[in-house]
C-alpha cells in the first residue's frame, strides 16, 4: 500500500489480534488496549524512488463512539536508488 509493500509484519502482541494488507494501507485489530502509549512496528520496501505520502495513522474503535488520540508517524518519505 502506499507505494511500499510490506515484508516484515507486525508482531501480534500488546493486545493485536490481527491485521489486513489492503491496497490502501494497513488495518491493525485489537481487542483492547489499557490507556497509555503503544507502538505498533512493521518493516516495508519502497516500490519506487521519489517522495511518499504517508499519511498519519488512525485509531477508532469497532463499536461505539470516536475516542481522541495523538498518533505520530512520518509524513513523508524520501526514497533513493540504492547503488
Amino acid at each position: 500500500p502506499c507505494g511500499v509493500e510490506l515484508v516484515a509484519p507486525p508482531k501480534l502482541r500488546d493486545g493485536l489480534v490481527a491485521f489486513e494488507v489492503r491496497d490502501d494501507g494497513l488495518h491493525f485489530f485489537a481487542d483492547a488496549w489499557e490507556a497509555g502509549a503503544h507502538a505498533v512496528r512493521f518493516r516495508v520496501r519502497a516500490e519506487a524512488a521519489g517522495r511518499v505520502f504517508a499519511p498519519l495513522p488512525e485509531l477508532e474503535p469497532m463499536y461505539g463512539d470516536p475516542v481522541p488520540v495523538a498518533v505520530t508517524g512520518p509524513a513523508a518519505w524520501h526514497v533513493e536508488e540504492a547503488e
